[in-house]
């Protein structure tokens, strides 16, 4: 499946051209309607409307992932130091070569990857559950094991809300591209109807002509839509 296509003009600059389109057409309105499709006008307003609750809920949503990354790094950094602290005390207590390899005795930690750091803690519960007295000499007790487990399901729960906040952000933008492009649409179609109604008033069809963002020369770098509805 392609790539969906994206708005054609700068973040920002297609929420400004389409609070001015909205404001022009309704001060020309008894001579535009007649060219423009019915109820254009009105969906303009709601999607307006929607794009700025929108740009709001997205700041949320980046809000959101960056809390969870926080979340599941730190329960990797509490795994590690977990398997650390065990698979020494093996070593220290010179358990068999076996117990240490099926503990993961000597391999490396990536702190990127939750996968690998539930699979450390499993490798250990694992082995605990076939060399329980061998553990237990080197000074690991059952009430660690029950420690290793719940770690293992905080970096299992930290993931999934990992993943769930970045599906919700991903629908977020798709949700404001979508309103960006029906509002983008809406001012050409305002624009169009301008210049043409009023192709005998250059100063009246020059307003109409200005409402596309000039994006050559950063004209259309225009500030973030805001959260205020568009006044009627």
């Amino acid at each position: 499946m392609g790539r969906a296509e994206q708005p054609k003009w700068d973040h920002g600059a297609d929420y400004v051209a389409g609070l001015k389109a909205y404001e022009l057409a309704q001060e020309f309105k008894a001579a535009l309607e007649p060219r423009l499709p019915s109820g254009l006008l009105e969906g303009l307003k709601e999607d307006l409307d929607r794009l700025a609750a929108a740009g709001e809920e997205s700041q949320t949503k980046v809000a959101e992932v960056k809390g969870f990354t926080g979340t599941r790094a730190q329960a990797v950094d509490q795994s590690i130091l977990w398997c650390s602290t065990t698979r020494e005390a093996l070593k220290r207590a010179k358990a068999p070569v076996d117990v240490k390899k099926a503990a993961g005795v000597g391999t490396n930690f990536s702190r990127k990857s939750s996968d690998g750091a539930v699979g450390s803690i499993r490798a250990i519960l694992e082995a605990y559950d076939r060399f329980a007295e061998i553990f237990r000499t080197a000074g690991v007790l059952p009430a660690d094991m029950d420690e290793g487990k719940q770690l293992a399901a905080a970096l299992t729960n930290a993931e999934l809300a990992q993943e769930t906040a970045k599906a919700r952000k991903t629908q977020t933008t798709a949700t404001r591209n979508a309103l960006r492009k029906r509002i983008e649409a809406a001012v050409d179609r305002i624009r169009g109807a301008g210049l043409m109604q009023y192709r005998t008033q250059p100063a009246t069809a020059a307003r109409f002509a200005a409402l596309v963002p000039n994006q050559g020369n950063g004209g259309g770098k225009a500030k973030p839509a805001p959260a205020a509805g568009v006044k009627n």
